[in-house]
């Protein structure tokens, strides 16, 4: 499985909960927060399987414009304040890194694997599935 941990910042457009997945610029919508989510798992999913097919690893990345990075960084900021107001204590801390360290030359070696497992005699077809954190 392949792990991978994108910033997803949610908002509404239009009536529909959209789930916009910052480092690639992908979008899911749904009724629900979590049909959004669930439609971008599989966006992000179908995204990744064709890049590394194609040998188009160094495509995969295609960040969002910074504007939406922006109110991500905003709506963290107001989250963790918020808690705070509303008296929440810190007995525990749960850290997690919310980025993507992939370099180009590890990307080219993951599309290397991918096209080498497609001509082997496999158990089903590779999977990458997204681990999304927002």
């Amino acid at each position: 499985m392949f792990e991978l941990n994108v910033r997803v910042l949610i908002y509404r457009e239009e009536g529909d909960f959209v789930a916009h997945a910052l480092e690639f610029d992908l979008l899911g919508y749904g009724k629900t927060k979590a049909e959004a989510m669930s439609a971008l798992e599989a966006v992000i999913k179908t995204h990744l399987e064709f890049c590394f097919e194609q040998g188009l690893a160094e495509s995969a990345i295609s960040p969002a414009p910074e504007e939406f990075f922006e109110r991500w960084e905003k709506a963290q900021k107001k989250s963790f304040v918020d808690a705070l107001e509303d008296g929440d204590r810190c007995d525990s801390l749960k850290c997690r890194a919310a980025i993507i360290a992939l370099d180009p030359n590890d990307l080219a070696k993951l599309a290397d694997q991918a096209r080498k497992m497609k001509g082997r005699k496999v158990a089903g077809k590779p999977k990458f599935e997204p681990v999304l954190c927002g």
